[in-house]
């Protein structure tokens, strides 16, 4: 069978609108995004350069949850489903 995952962030820090948009656009659109983790279990980059630490894949944006409060922080969570293995950044 083909491989498929899901990953949710709660709390997830965007660092500006513009990216906000493009989740917003993908979910809209229902374009695939490039989802990014770091897996670095084995310990064997401390200080956390190697580019093989991280991982990628493709992804449906299949939820998006906003919350911006005037009285306090705002918050994002988002879901996406994965759609391939995941694997090192090109």
């Amino acid at each position: 069978g083909r491989y498929g995952s899901t990953v949710t962030c709660d709390a997830l820090y965007i660092n500006n609108d513009t990216a906000l948009g493009y989740l917003r656009d993908a979910i809209r659109n229902q374009t695939q995004v490039k989802v990014t983790r770091r897996d670095n279990t084995d310990g064997a980059d401390p200080d956390r350069t190697s580019l093989t630490d991280f991982k990628e894949c493709d992804a449906w944006v299949t939820g998006l949850t906003e919350s911006f409060p005037m009285d306090g922080a705002g918050t994002v969570s988002v879901s996406f489903q994965v759609t391939g293995a995941w694997g090192v950044p090109s």
